[in-house]
């Protein structure tokens, strides 16, 4: 207890003020250095679950977790920081497209994948995350029905569905009349967190390289 008392002394001068929703992320980012950021990322989640529309009055967090959306981050921090010393790579994290020609007054149809890569500004590849475990078969119909649609309205030939695992695994497929090619990875989120900060490595790596593979429908070796 006189350790701590020590350690929060400096910060007596420091009073808490409420911050409106829209205002969180940016005071949680704005000039932090990168020593803080995974203090930061359990902050930004603890504020996340202090009511279901950030309005609650509670003062102290239900510590309700939303595990999908922290797994969409795990996978979107992964994948950004794969391609940081890159100049010519953007990547795009939860971007909102309009997909549709106008309409006039009829509602627009927006596409938000999980993440999409730019290659000198042209997109390249496209990632959605899934907290789920495919039941039986690593194909989830729908997954591969959402990540096609971004892949034609997007004009993207490469698409990563990105499930959690104990183990790395990957299914690669190449469509027959059309020229995309669909990954299904699993990602290691079971064990230490070395293995686990390793597997994300290895996802950032695989996305680097090129789609070179003809074959369809077969497996990558999995790795432990």
């Amino acid at each position: 207890r006189a350790a701590l008392r020590q350690a929060l002394e400096p910060f007596t001068a420091v009073s808490l003020v409420p911050l409106p929703p829209a205002d969180r992320l940016a005071a949680l980012s704005a000039g932090s250095p990168p020593e803080y950021q995974p203090l930061l990322d359990l902050c930004r989640l603890l504020l996340d679950g202090l009511g279901l529309d950030g309005t609650s009055p509670r003062s102290q967090p239900a510590f309700l977790v939303d595990l999908e959306r922290v797994f969409e981050r795990y996978v979107t921090t992964g994948v950004t920081q794969a391609f940081a010393t890159s100049d010519l790579v953007e990547v795009e994290v939860q971007p909102t497209y309009v997909v549709n020609q106008p309409a006039g007054k009829q509602p627009n149809i927006h596409l938000r994948p999980d993440v999409l890569v730019r290659h000198r500004g042209r997109p390249q590849v496209v990632v959605d995350a899934k907290w789920k475990k495919p039941p039986g078969s690593p194909l989830v119909t729908a997954d591969l029905y959402q990540i096609l649609a971004y892949c034609t309205t997007l004009q993207v030939r490469r698409a990563v569905l990105v499930y959690p695992g104990r183990r790395d695994r990957v299914w690669k497929y190449r469509l027959a009349r059309a020229p995309i090619e669909v990954q299904l990875r699993r990602l290691r989120v079971h064990g230490p967190a070395e293995a686990c900060r390793e597997s994300l490595q290895r996802l950032g790596k695989a996305l680097r390289r090129p789609a070179v593979d003809p074959r369809r429908g077969t497996e990558e070796a999995s790795s432990d």
